[in-house]
């Protein structure tokens, strides 16, 4: 990895190809969702947002991986020990594999009992089992196409891997389009074009080693047992983090189920798609610093991992406001881009977007200082940090507002959430600042 020392090629050269990169990640499903939208209106953004919580479990699974492989193979070549970051990349790439062949046996056996578990209705199963049966035949380049932008980005091919996720989104907006209009094939038509994307994102990064850009390399030693615990426990609070935003899609669909029907779930899902979009620009900034503090890290290089880390954490900040204004000021239309012709749906999801885009002015500072410490291979520290702010927390905020305000809790649920984290995360610098003071 080549050493950056100044702000601009640390933005340039790695937190906007990140954040690039992971708005074509959330294009896969946004694309999806806004021409299902105009397609197929409310049922069919009832059975989509249904259905999406597997998208976070597959993209769950090549995190865990690329995420963990990469984490320890920055910190490796900080060290000097090129060859074991070979085998840590060959240990991470053949978990992806593997991963992605059990989901997607497992998922297709048993697709009836996913559809009703994940809280599919009567008049929404047959479209939730039309997207998912189709879907799920490409969890495998889905999961290997999640890690291995993870990877390749760690392996100086940044600027390549936001070419293949672009290529990716472009592609399944264009064929979302031809699939569903021209051909009339339905939400299994939106299902296609999103499982062929990855497809074609992992022809582009294939270019990072057919023109031998690479700097890493498969290792016949990194077969062995020995070491993939190692690669699974260091990405396992990227794995939890992931997981979670499924698990709360799912608790989010059943709370609201409960108190406003299709109709919640319907508004619910535009609400969810605009974050997505947001939760991606914060996490291509995290994933964007995460090779530089894991290389300083394994380097002794504490000013530097400074600089990296404060200058992620403005970033965050500053379009944690610009997102926060834009959902005061222009909520209707943000609805638009969704649905149209449905007032109803649309008078319902204003204040939801005015209350939920609170959470923004925290949520990029949480995300980038969590991705710190995981990109240190703090494992128990980012585990925890994840299981607070991405699960547990936010399912105790979900119930408690959401039983004490009806739907006005539940949108606001998210920013007590964040709120809580950010403060969490402060103490948690203050005593481990104390701590060190008193060791010197």
């Amino acid at each position: 990895m080549e050493k950056v020392r100044s702000r601009r090629d640390i933005f340039l050269s790695y937190i906007l190809p990140g954040i690039g990169g992971m708005l074509g990640v959330s294009l896969y499903v946004l694309g999806d969702t806004m021409l299902v939208g105009r397609g197929l209106g409310a049922p069919g953004l009832t059975a989509l947002n249904i259905a999406i919580p597997m998208i976070n479990v597959l993209n769950a699974f090549g995190l865990m991986f690329g995420i963990g492989g990469a984490t320890l193979i920055s910190k490796a070549l900080g060290e000097g020990k090129p060859g074991e970051a070979d085998r840590l990349f060959t240990k991470a790439l053949a978990l992806c594999v593997g991963a992605g062949l059990v989901i997607t046996l497992l998922s297709l056996l048993f697709l009836d009992e996913l559809c009703l578990f994940l809280g599919a209705s009567p008049a929404s199963f047959p479209m939730v089992k039309d997207y998912l049966g189709t879907y799920l035949s490409f969890a495998f380049p889905f999961i290997l196409f999640s890690g291995a932008t993870v990877l390749v980005r760690n392996d100086r091919g940044s600027r390549l891997v936001m070419v293949a996720m672009l290529a990716g989104s472009v592609f399944n907006v264009l064929f979302d389009y031809i699939f569903i209009f021209p051909l009339g094939m339905g939400i299994r038509g939106a299902a296609l074009a999103t499982g062929l994307a990855p497809c074609l994102g992992l022809a582009i990064l294939s270019f990072h080693y057919l023109m031998r850009n690479n700097h890493l390399n498969l290792s016949a030693g990194g077969l062995s047992l020995r070491g993939f615990f190692r690669v699974v426990s260091a990405g396992l609070a990227g794995f939890v983090l992931e997981l979670s935003s499924g698990i709360i899609i799912f608790a989010f669909n059943a709370v609201i189920l409960g108190l406003d029907g299709d109709r919640g779930v319907s508004g619910y899902s535009i609400v969810a798609n605009l974050s997505l979009l947001v939760v991606a620009v914060f996490q291509g900034i995290s994933y964007g610093v995460q090779p530089l503090i894991s290389f300083h890290e394994g380097a002794g290089d504490q000013p530097m991992l400074r600089k990296v880390f404060r200058l992620g954490m403005w970033t965050a900040l500053g379009l944690g406001l610009f997102f926060f204004a834009l959902g005061q000021l222009f909520p209707r239309a943000l609805a638009s881009l969704f649905i149209t012709g449905d007032e109803a749906i649309l008078r319902y999801t204003v204040p939801a977007i005015r209350l939920y885009f609170i959470a923004f002015l925290f949520m990029g500072p949480c995300i980038v200082w969590t991705m710190k410490y995981q990109a240190r291979n703090q494992v128990l520290i980012s585990l925890a940090l994840s299981l607070l702010r991405g699960l547990a927390l936010l399912l105790i905020c979900l119930y408690a507002l959401s039983a004490l305000f009806g739907m006005k809790g539940v949108w606001l649920a998210l920013a007590v959430t964040e709120a809580g984290s950010l403060m969490a995360l402060f103490t948690l610098d203050r005593v481990k600042r104390r701590k060190n003071m008193a060791q010197n």
